[in-house]
């Protein structure tokens, strides 16, 4: 079995050989995206001053394209952390891509979300983002609305599976 290559980290940014251009999920008008536009705009060093290899830029640019996400809006993000030696790269898309997209399904309908939390033994949803006094944030929770679907979509999450340790 080849071994693979390992990610060379890039130094300055990497000479553009192809720019590409596509118009976001939402929007009138086309973007134009490239590594070096990534890089000089769009991503910041970790901590340590590390930077995405050309493979990392690559894949956060094709995935932009292909969903229609722009990541100058806040669509996406490419959220890089120090680890031990090297450093990894996070592709995250904002929430507010996934309320655009869901805002032009003609179906839809509408939403609520929010957070869970703890007081005791005690679990409870709360509408929104404020984490009450005197709980512990645990969790999250969606209920989604279309008009051609008897039931509501319901979703709750663990804090704990979703919480790496790196941001907020």
């Amino acid at each position: 079995m080849a071994e693979k290559e390992p990610k060379q980290e890039l130094a300055q940014a990497p000479p553009d050989k192809f720019e590409i251009e596509y118009t976001p999920l939402g929007e009138m008008d086309p973007i134009k995206l490239s590594l070096s536009i990534l890089l000089n705009n769009l991503v910041k060093p970790t901590k340590r001053g590390r930077k995405p290899s050309v493979q990392d830029l690559t894949a956060f640019l094709m995935l932009c394209r292909a969903r229609r996400l722009n990541p100058f809006v806040g669509d996406a993000f490419m959220v890089g952390y120090d680890d031990g030696d090297s450093a990894n790269w996070a592709i995250v898309t904002g929430r507010d891509a996934f309320a655009k997209r869901a805002d032009s399904h003609p179906q839809y309908v509408g939403m609520r979300s929010g957070i869970v939390v703890r007081k005791g033994d005690e679990e409870r949803d709360v509408e929104g983002a404020i984490i009450p006094k005197d709980t512990v944030l645990i969790g999250g929770w969606f209920e989604g609305w279309r008009g051609d679907r008897q039931y509501s979509t319901k979703l709750r999450v663990s804090l704990a599976t979703y919480n790496s340790g790196y941001s907020r």
